[in-house]
């Protein structure tokens, strides 16, 4: 048996389109395990009008089940010589067996008698008919309607069903919309026909053109894109969240191919693509060289009628927006940027923040706070004019292209090549060659998404549950991924920084840091986490220093790839001896005396022996921290596990004598200092780790 299921809608959103399809196919799969219905395979496809979820072979019932059915005590059921008591006739009789059914069967709790039963699968089409509704609704799309009078919400208006169980038509309502055996094939409800079966539906769509399968829309896209980029001696690049986009615009793609005025031409690469891509949904066509062709590639959903209409209207529509971009091109380049610059204080940042104008002198306090002499004009000059691009034509009209605009305008207007870089990275997220990838756009990026993080955290505009209007997640992210390639930069140094440049350039004394921090750390759990590192690992090194993200990265590395040492677990327990006895004179009101340790206070063979390696230790440790070797670091504080515990059994730490007792303090603080260069390892789970040794 085949069962299909079309759903119909109003023209479908291509950027829901592949999370729906992923949410159907699993939750769909997951219902007929559940049910116990088998089936060989289950497809769901997607097209800007219709949902289809299409199985082979499902079974036309649930499988048959054998049941245990626990009843009364064994002692309860049966008399001392073994006769059935009336508990036991009862419970057959309940359960409709016979006595001579009953079983018994010992647990934990002693023996009981069972009733074991076959149980017949409930019919498919019954099943199918309960979930379906239920199914569709527990789809989770960031924005649903509603499109009649009941509860039901989906990512557009449904305007009809097709639910099929090979040539039957299954009942099921969803909403106010009941299913009925008719589809359509072209929008606005036109096209209709009946399938008499699920073959004949595929077929029928089949024959109209329409392309079901999206991986197959892809590849034919794909290949005639290329097709036709060649037939003119060109190439196109893919991209795949545009071409993605293409995929789920079309179910009956019909590519052409289109030409544009050579005169654009002059225009940058990035514009002319914009124009095409985001707004026209075209492909651009280059030559090996890079350089734009003056061609393009389309896509029409439906069939080649008229298609020369179709390619004239899309060049003239393309001329007209190429005619504005030259315009606002030759305009803008009129005023140079760090005029421009001026003009940005006519554009607000954030609410009680000021303006753009106000974050960019900001910006260019905190660089003049931190230690990059060596590139500190430069990133002066990129803070200057990062944001001028805001003020040009170009942008206003298409902003998709802030900082490619600026980086272009840069260049053109005789700019540094790496400052008109970096004036484009500082608008990115992501490190990577199409991203941030210099250290001028590094430092700016670092610097103005931790400007902003500060300002938002301050008016109290943090990110909460799925709401980040502010995109402050994906800038926290940005802010670590920079930190742990760039070890010269301090976090907590940047953050008060970012406050000198608050309350220097706008009188604000900033608030909300410690959330701020808190909201950074939870950012380094989640990387860290995703690294695969073990979440006590995580735990310890984040209750260490937090200032070198990149030593913090490295320190986490080195102990998860450690824990299998046999070395580890005596060393960690070493470790914890130490925090622990510093713990208990805490409680009590003494803390280690900040004065040191008085050398001649050390009376016993194993004080002055931990004190004497720990200082060959710690000076060790400063020729391996610059060379960033953790795992030697590791293994030099392990040196000291043996000498640790010969001095808890040998030595008084608690003793009544305060001088001494004192003295004694200091220097088990000065030794669990060295190994808090890793974090707090009390965090690290030793039982665990035990367990993972011996399995």
């Amino acid at each position: 048996m085949k069962f299909l299921l079309e759903i119909g809608c109003e023209e479908l959103p291509p950027n829901f389109l592949p999370s729906a399809i992923q949410q159907l196919k699993e939750r769909m799969e997951k219902l007929l395990y559940e049910k116990d219905i088998s089936f060989s395979n289950l497809f769901v496809y997607g097209t800007p009008r219709r949902l289809v979820l299409l199985i082979d072979d499902i079974a036309p019932q649930q499988k048959e089940r054998i049941v245990e059915i626990k009843g009364p005590p064994y002692q309860k059921a049966f008399d001392e010589e073994g006769n059935p008591t009336s508990a036991a006739h009862g419970f057959a009789k309940a359960q409709g067996i016979s006595l001579d059914e009953l079983i018994i069967k010992e647990d934990k709790q002693g023996k009981y008698v069972y009733a074991v039963k076959k149980e017949s699968g409930r019919p498919t089409e019954e099943i199918l008919k309960e979930t379906i509704p239920s199914l569709l609704n527990s789809v989770y799309l960031p924005k649903s309607m509603r499109w009649d009078a009941s509860s039901s919400r989906f990512i557009r208006p449904i305007r009809w069903i097709l639910s099929l169980m090979d040539d039957k038509l299954l009942e099921l309502k969803i909403g106010e919309i009941a299913s009925n055996r008719i589809s359509y094939t072209e929008r606005y409800l036109e096209g209709v026909f009946s399938p008499e079966s699920v073959d004949d539906y595929l077929q029928r769509v089949k024959v109209e053109g329409i392309i079901l399968d999206q991986e197959e829309r892809r590849k034919i896209i794909l290949d005639k894109a290329k097709e036709l980029a060649e037939s003119v001696e060109g190439e196109i690049t893919i991209h795949e969240r545009f071409l993605e986009k293409i995929v789920f615009l079309n179910e009956k793609p019909h590519l052409f191919l289109g030409k544009m005025d050579e005169r654009f031409l002059v225009l940058p690469r990035e514009i002319i693509a914009t124009s095409m891509e985001s707004q026209l949904n075209l492909f651009p066509i280059h030559n090996k060289r890079g350089e734009l062709l003056p061609y393009f590639v389309g896509v029409r959903d439906g069939d080649g009628k008229g298609l020369e209409n179709v390619v004239e209207g899309y060049e003239q529509v393309l001329k007209a927006r190429l005619a504005d971009a030259h315009f606002f091109f030759e305009e803008d380049l009129k005023i140079p940027l760090k005029e421009r610059a001026t003009a940005l204080s006519g554009i607000i940042f954030l609410g009680g923040l000021g303006t753009i104008a106000d974050k960019v002198r900001r910006m260019r306090n905190i660089i003049s706070s931190l230690p990059i002499e060596e590139i500190r004009e430069r990133a002066l000059r990129t803070a200057l004019l990062c944001r001028a691009d805001l003020t040009t034509h170009m942008v206003r009209e298409f902003p998709d292209l802030e900082g490619i605009v600026g980086m272009n305008y840069a260049l053109l207007q005789g700019e540094d090549e790496e400052i008109a870089r970096a004036i484009y990275e500082s608008y990115q997220y992501t490190l990577s060659e199409e991203g941030i990838k210099t250290p001028l756009g590094k430092l700016i990026s670092l610097v103005d998404k931790i400007d902003t993080l500060a300002g938002a955290f301050h008016l109290h505009l943090q990110p909460t549950g799925s709401s980040d209007p502010f995109a402050l997640r994906r800038a926290g992210q940005t802010v670590i991924e920079i930190l742990r390639e760039e070890e010269r930069f301090n976090l907590r140094e940047i953050i008060q920084a970012v406050g000198k440049a608050y309350k220097e350039e706008m009188g604000v004394e900033l608030g909300g840091m410690e959330k701020l921090l808190e909201f950074l750390r939870n950012r380094l759990e989640l990387a860290l986490r995703e690294m695969g590192i073990r979440y006590d690992i995580v735990n310890a090194v984040l209750e260490g220093k937090m200032e070198n993200i990149r030593e913090l990265f490295a320190r986490a590395i080195a102990l998860n790839e450690l824990r299998e040492d046999e070395e580890f677990i005596p060393t960690v327990t070493a470790s914890v001896r130490l925090i622990n006895i510093i713990r208990f004179a805490q409680r009590r009101g003494e803390n280690p005396p900040e004065e040191g340790i008085k050398e001649d206070l050390l009376l016993l063979e194993e004080e002055k022996g931990l004190y004497e390696e720990g200082k060959r230790v710690a000076r060790t440790l400063e020729i391996l921290r610059r060379k960033e070797d953790y795992k030697a670091i590791f293994r030099e504080l392990s040196s000291l596990k043996d000498l640790i515990n010969r001095f808890f059994d040998k030595v008084l730490v608690m003793t009544e004598e305060k001088e001494l007792r004192a003295n004694r303090l200091a220097l088990v603080n000065f030794i669990w200092n060295l190994f808090f260069l890793f974090g707090d390892l009390s965090q690290i789970v030793i039982e665990r780790q035990r367990n993972d040794a011996s399995s």
